[in-house]
């Protein structure tokens, strides 16, 4: 087994531990969130609320280190040279992020107008997310600039830091909704109050860690410099990009909050549905793709195609052993899901209907958004950020079309499905351009995905003949037996199949267990 097979597995490894364990955590949390707060306004004022600061965080933050700043940082090996940079960046964001926020306290009415008009007829929901917009949104500034701290230690392919950070929000927040639930009568100023403090302690986490290497030093430095130079022509289009994905969101959130025409309590059924989504996203796909990244932007900068193409190759065939048969188990299984994670308190036979059937679009293009996901962060790599602007304003116009003729039919469903058939058209064209850029990634590959999705349909119908003949008194049993029973049957499969990815992945484990 090659030393780069090896040393991408630990980088994943030790990057899918801290994601595994965060959203383990994670779950644990949104179960507490839906049984006190269920599907109700409450919840959802507090979800509208924290839509722009969670942009901003995302496009300052970890897109910008992704996209941006690890591609860049990769071309200085030199520790002090890099840390002298990292300070300058650190300097320009915080700068940047405080005038963001300053700016997200005073509009604040004025963002949930805009994010969320169908609450102008409902008062208490409009009232309750301004406040909570004004109290959330320092939390950028912490998450801000400990994104910036965590794309340095990325570029020294040192994930444990960043890896962990998510553990230290869910456990507040676990804590916060737990005390607001049982003894502050399930306020949700208790949880808002809760992310800024969460937002506050993940910084300290960066700091202290970053602070242990003496060839950083904390300060304000803004000087100018090439890199930085680089980096600002760089973010241009990846801004572009990035307000156009979450315009998508935004979007989806403005039509959700009619629930004349998508139903009551669609805006939470999109949260709870896409947590879920989203977990095995960040748990598999964001592992597999930052473990990438460093990698990528290292061969790209040393021109490098060929070891670009099989570092982008290996990840895809991983992503698709992983991804694909997970897809199918989650549309097959999407009611039994939602009753085991969420059914409880307030969260009702109604909450779980709207749910599932959220859940089971989205699964649909599971396996498109892990894919973007990675292409994206190859064209990253590639320091091309206005392919990736191109391809997300046609996927945005695509995604609003379906949108819009979607959602009456299907109501909160229809906003998924059109999400799950924006993704699989976006994979599309970017695969198109990526291949115009670097040209065939591997010749081989399109037969391991074919020979994965043979095996997901074939554990799919043995799932699905035993689910028609077994009855089981608790969901619990009944999901984890059919986790184990789908997990065998895909692996069992897979070997006859000889999936090569599968087999390469299990030797790496029997030989880990030796």
């Amino acid at each position: 087994m090659s030393r780069n097979f090896k040393a991408f597995t630990r980088d994943i490894s030790v990057i899918f531990s801290g994601t595994f364990l965060s959203r383990l955590l994670g779950f644990v949390r949104d179960v507490l969130i839906a049984r006190f707060f269920g599907t109700g306004p409450a919840l959802e004022a507090f979800l509208v609320a924290f839509k722009l600061p969670n942009f901003f965080r995302f496009l300052m933050g970890e897109g910008a280190s992704d996209s941006v700043i690890v591609p860049v940082l990769s071309e200085y090996r030199d520790k002090k040279e890099l840390y002298l940079i990292g300070r300058k960046v650190i300097s320009f964001s915080l700068l940047i992020l405080s005038i963001i926020t300053v700016g997200g306290i005073v509009f604040s009415r004025f963002i949930i107008t805009i994010t969320a008009p169908g609450f102008i007829s409902d008062p208490f929901k409009f009232h309750l997310s301004v406040i909570i917009t004004k109290i959330v949104f320092p939390y950028l500034i912490f998450m801000g600039i400990s994104a910036n701290i965590g794309a340095l230690f990325s570029v020294k392919n040192r994930f444990f830091v960043p890896s962990f950070s998510p553990i230290i929000l869910n456990l507040v927040l676990i804590i916060a909704i737990f005390l607001s639930g049982y003894y502050f009568n399930k306020s949700i100023f208790i949880i808002a109050i809760a992310v800024l403090a969460a937002g506050f302690l993940q910084f300290l986490w960066y700091g202290i860690n970053i602070s242990r290497e003496k060839e950083f030093k904390f300060g304000f430095d803004f000087r100018p410099d090439r890199a930085l130079t680089k980096m600002f022509k760089l973010s241009l289009p990846r801004i572009l990009s990035a307000a156009i994905y979450n315009l998508n969101v935004l979007v989806d959130t403005i039509l959700a909050s009619f629930s004349f025409i998508v139903g009551t309590g669609a805006i939470a059924a999109i949260y709870y549905s896409q947590r879920i989504i989203q977990t095995a996203v960040a748990i598999f796909t964001l592992s597999i793709s930052r473990a990438a990244i460093p990698k990528l932007s290292y061969a790209a900068a040393h021109n490098d195609i060929n070891d670009f193409k099989h570092i982008l190759s290996f990840a895809f065939e991983i992503l698709a052993l992983i991804i694909i048969p997970l897809s199918g188990f989650i549309f097959l299984f999407s009611s039994l899901i939602i009753e085991v994670i969420f059914k409880r308190g307030s969260f009702g036979g109604y909450s779980v209907m709207i749910t599932a059937s959220t859940l089971s679009f989205y699964s649909l293009g599971l396996f498109f958004f892990s894919i973007n996901i990675l292409m994206i962060r190859a064209f990253y790599s590639l320091q091309d950020t206005f392919t990736v602007a191109k391809v997300s304003l046609k996927s945005f116009l695509i995604n609003l079309v379906l949108n819009i003729t979607l959602m009456f039919p299907l109501k909160v469903g229809g906003l998924a499905l059109a999400s799950s058939l924006a993704a699989a058209l976006t994979s599309f064209m970017l695969q198109r351009r990526l291949r115009g850029k670097i040209g065939a990634v591997d010749s081989g590959l399109l037969r391991e995905i074919l020979k994965i999705i043979l095996a997901s349909i074939l554990m799919l119908i043995i799932s699905f003949s035993l689910r028609s003949y077994l009855n089981f008194s608790h969901h619990f049993v009944a999901l984890i037996f059919f986790l184990i029973v789908g997990f065998c049957s895909f692996v069992i499969w897979g070997w006859i199949l000889n999936i090569k990815t599968l087999r390469r992945l299990l030797l790496w484990l029997n030989s880990k267990n030796r």
